[in-house]
């Protein structure tokens, strides 16, 4: 579904640098014997391999992510910039990142939206010219969504709240068949964790998780997806994660910030941040790159372990 919502045809290559064993990595071999075409497998790392690959005419998708493709728009180039018709990411990518990207090899970065137990939810099929920045794209063929705390009572167009999806491809349930349970499940939606909103083209915008809002010792309530892409927008920051810890009194958070140099954060211009005081995160570390998992998402225990010692 997901291919063909990209306009992938029979016989494209698929290149990765999710591993194999991975859920996401199985389903794009999968995707790969049922087009017939070619899998590339990448080094996640090396800049120089994903130059010459990505330039191979046999690919026409790229399941990329966030920090790599951020590599590739800033490193060295050793040969042409060019890459694949359609570069797909499952995680929010920086303004800077988007855009430096397209400057170089002519091509956006297209977001896509999938869970664990929906499968894939939606993605950014737009024509290249028309692909924004900050939007999953539409709902894949077969895939219904729903925005609001129940999905009999969705919100209006604009309002954010919990994501609810229903699709012919959700998972039976949690545990050992015959005893499988769908926890939350109601007529057939499947709550997410997700917040998001649709914008006015229909098209889905995350907003972050529900579990990634805390609420201070003042009793406000912090969106700390909203605080990270505040500070994505200080000069010199390429990425910023915001993430819960707890601190001598009780629930805090803070934010790990990738810079391009070794900057502190005292040297950092903040003056694009629009963030109340008590919004400002609590702590801070400065890396040169954010901890990864092996499938490219971000490490929240390592950025944890490092605002500890912050």
């Amino acid at each position: 579904a997901r291919a063909q919502g990209v306009g992938l045809r029979s016989g494209d290559g698929i290149i990765t640098g999710v591993s194999l064993a991975s859920g996401q990595g199985l389903t794009l071999m999968i995707s790969t014997l049922l087009l017939g075409g070619p899998l590339g497998l990448l080094d996640p790392v090396d800049h120089r391999a994903a130059l010459v690959t990505l330039a191979m005419p046999e690919f026409r998708f790229w399941w990329a992510s966030p920090h790599f493709a951020g590599a590739l728009g800033r490193c060295r180039l050793t040969m042409p910039a060019r890459a694949p018709d359609v570069c797909l990411v499952s995680s929010p990518i920086p303004r800077a990142v988007f855009d430096a990207f397209r400057d170089r090899f002519g091509v956006p970065l297209r977001q896509a939206y999938s869970s664990t137990e929906t499968g894939p939810i939606a993605a950014e099929s737009a024509p290249a010219a028309e692909v924004r920045h900050g939007t999953v794209g539409l709902p894949l063929p077969g895939v219904e969504v729903r925005v609001g705390p129940h999905p009999a009572t969705p919100l209006r167009q604009g309002d954010t709240g919990r994501i609810w999806v229903r699709s012919r491809w959700q998972m039976a349930g949690y545990g050992f068949p015959p005893q499988v349970e769908r926890p939350g499940d109601v007529d057939g939606w499947c709550p997410t964790r997700d917040l998001g909103r649709f914008d006015p083209d229909r098209r889905l915008v995350l907003a972050g998780r529900m579990d990634d809002c805390i609420r201070t010792r003042d009793g406000r309530l912090v969106d700390l997806a909203v605080v990270a892409r505040s500070l994505r927008e200080i000069g010199g920051v390429r990425d910023a994660a915001v993430v819960p810890f707890q601190g001598p009194w009780g629930s805090s958070f803070g934010a790990v910030l990738e810079c391009d140099s070794s900057n502190d954060v005292a040297e950092l211009q903040c003056d694009k941040v629009k963030l109340p005081p008590w919004a400002w995160p609590r702590k801070f570390a400065v890396v040169r790159s954010l901890p990864r998992l092996p499938n490219g998402k971000l490490d929240r225990r390592s950025c944890q372990a490092l605002l500890a010692g912050a």
